[in-house]
């Protein structure tokens, strides 16, 4: 009677693990076809079979004005027949939706300042690779596309005007030295966002602040 009853129970129990075992693998395969419909979406929009389709954002979509710009400059570049510049275009535009699902939510002008500073930065890094390993014809590419980049950022400052606003926050904010890298840093990116590389942001607020504790 005993045994009975522990085999009845065992058998209750596995079946339960089986029975939340398979709510989990179904649950798992919901999560990896809404992930999968998602980027056959976005693949859609970006490399859509009729290359002349301006990528749209979508109904009731809030740009913001450099994304309007790009759009109303990638219908422009379709009609010119500008086959380069509408792939620079159209490639730029995919990021920033891949910006605006990440945020979930509209994108604000820094927000797009953010994706083409990252964008410029890696054309920067890539022309640098090719010009060393003597790939010309992809340096002179690279360039192009950060040309085009570049059409929608600020004017890029100076390291003294850098230099001014890093000094500001300084004195301001009472940094006292390297040890405020952090801070300084937190501070000043906001500030000069899409107007200086990240890189060239961080080697003059370590000068500064070494200045500073001098």
């Amino acid at each position: 009677m005993g045994s009975s009853l522990r085999r009845r129970r065992t058998q209750m129990r596995l079946g339960s693990e089986k029975s939340c075992q398979f709510r989990i693998f179904t649950s798992f395969c919901t999560v990896l076809n809404n992930c999968g419909a998602a980027a056959a979406e976005l693949r859609s929009h970006e490399y859509g079979r009729n290359p002349r389709r301006v990528i749209d954002l979508g109904p009731g979509v809030s740009m913001s004005h450099i994304l309007k710009k790009l759009q109303e400059d990638l219908k422009t570049s379709l009609k010119g027949g500008k086959k380069e510049r509408t792939s620079a275009l159209r490639f730029l535009i995919s990021q920033l939706q891949y910006a605006r699902i990440e945020k979930q939510a509209d994108l604000e002008d820094e927000d797009v300042l953010r994706v083409l500073s990252k964008q410029a930065k890696s054309r920067r890094e890539s022309m640098e690779a090719f010009e060393k390993a003597g790939r010309l014809e992809l340096y002179d590419k690279e360039k192009r596309e950060l040309g085009v980049i570049e059409e929608y950022m600020p004017e890029q400052l100076g390291e003294e005007e850098i230099r001014k606003v890093l000094r500001s926050l300084i004195v301001d904010e009472g940094l006292e030295g390297i040890t405020d890298l952090g801070s300084l840093m937190k501070d000043a990116m906001p500030r000069l966002q899409g107007r200086a590389e990240g890189s060239l942001v961080s080697q003059l607020a370590k000068e500064e602040l070494q200045r500073v504790s001098d």
